[in-house]
């Protein structure tokens, strides 16, 4: 574990047989998961986002290359308990 703080958080999300999922990587790797849309989307509803926050897709540097492996991982986690597989 490391205390160095993050500098950039990449998002990314999918529709899910259980919702709207989204999940946060840093440079690291995967950060968190959670149900719903990005916190950048949920600006309208009164949730803000961090100021290091950056989207995926146009996040510079080492972390917004993540999200994708992560949400790949989670669609297969829904592919394996649901028997498609």
């Amino acid at each position: 574990m490391s205390n160095t703080a993050v500098s950039e958080l990449a998002w990314g999300a999918l529709a899910s047989p259980v919702g709207e999922m989204s999940v946060a990587c840093t440079a690291a790797g995967w950060l968190g998961s959670s149900f719903g849309a990005p916190p950048t989307r949920r600006r309208g509803r009164g949730v803000g986002a961090c100021p290091a926050e950056r989207v995926s897709g146009g996040a510079p540097g080492e972390a917004a290359g993540h999200p994708a492996a992560a949400l790949a991982q989670v669609m297969e986690y829904f592919v394996v308990t649901s028997g498609a597989a």
